[in-house]
């Protein structure tokens, strides 16, 4: 099956990205260097900027984040 990158919403994989990463960020600092509390943390820290970007109405965010795919109504 053939990929196309030009069907990609890059916006959509960059802010995912970038909440990967202050996830990731944010799970090492507060687990105190025990890696897999961390990798915990960073798991939950995701999953709630993952349904927050997907479920929340979108009326009163910035143009970036509204133009995201949003889940099925």
């Amino acid at each position: 099956m053939p990929s196309y990158l030009s069907t990609v919403k890059w916006d959509y994989v960059a802010t995912l990205a970038a909440f990967v990463f202050i996830a990731t960020l944010l799970g090492s600092i507060i687990s105190f260097r025990n890696k897999f509390a961390a990798a915990i943390i960073a798991a939950v820290l995701f999953t709630a900027a993952f349904v927050f970007l997907t479920y929340y109405p979108r009326d009163n965010l910035p143009d970036v984040i509204r133009s995201l795919p949003s889940s099925p109504k």
